[in-house]
């Protein structure tokens, strides 16, 4: 486990609104972040240095790709988690900044939660970071991430395997709007390859929401127009 002050961000964003919400996230993490506006200098500082994750902007002063950073990677076998944001969020972009080695990749404009989930996942995913809770009890509902188990008041919930990958991404993320393409990313991971599937992801939703209203009598989770999804706290 690192521990959370000693992970370190380099940061290749010519933009300085959007450098200051990845700061905000990292400062609200404990992370240290060391931000570069061109290409050549982050390269420089990611073979002079030891970072545990790159946040990639791709288009550079609206010339520069960004995934050339990631190309370079490869030639100096530089292996840090990659995250490549950008305006270019068409599905052949996105699989174009995968295909170049990113480990995610997150269309802007983005919100400053989803940022920070999509930070987390990659970050515990990877090992890097196991601080992230593993039990998350919101008033009487409690869930265990290894157990895989909830309960509500102490009785348990029984949620199908699939339903339960779904539900910690909600309860972890509980103050975030996590997006379709988030969500699909997260829990449908045989089927990377593929765009979301907006019918797939709904009616999942769905059983969900059923489960939990069966034991809790309320719509745990809601829906957040053009944005996706979040879990209902009030």
């Amino acid at each position: 486990m690192t521990p959370a002050s000693n992970i370190h961000i380099l940061l290749l964003e010519d933009e300085t609104a959007w450098a200051i919400q990845v700061q905000e996230v990292a400062d609200e993490l404990g992370w240290q972040v060391e931000w570069h506006r061109d290409l050549p200098d982050a390269l420089a500082a990611a073979l002079d240095r030891v970072f545990d994750l790159v946040i990639i902007d791709r288009q550079i002063d609206g010339q520069v790709d960004g995934l050339s950073l990631l190309e370079a990677f490869r030639k100096y076998e530089v292996t840090p988690l990659t995250l490549v944001v950008s305006q270019l969020g068409a599905t052949h972009e996105r699989v174009a900044g995968l295909s170049a080695g990113a480990d995610d990749y997150l269309p802007k404009p983005y919100d400053k939660t989803e940022l920070k989930a999509r930070l987390v996942a990659l970050a515990r995913r990877s090992g890097l970071w196991s601080d992230y809770p593993t039990v998350c009890r919101l008033g009487a509902l409690e869930v265990r991430q290894h157990a895989r188990t909830a309960t509500w008041k102490g009785e348990s919930v029984r949620i199908p395997e699939q339903l339960f990958d779904l539900l910690w991404l909600f309860v972890s993320n509980r103050n975030a709007t996590l997006s379709r393409e988030m969500i699909w990313r997260e829990v449908w991971t045989d089927f990377q390859g593929l765009d979301p599937q907006a019918n797939t992801i709904e009616v999942a939703i769905g059983r969900l929401r059923r489960i939990l209203a069966d034991v809790t009598g309320r719509n745990m989770i809601k829906s957040v127009r053009g944005q996706g999804y979040r879990w209902a706290d009030d």
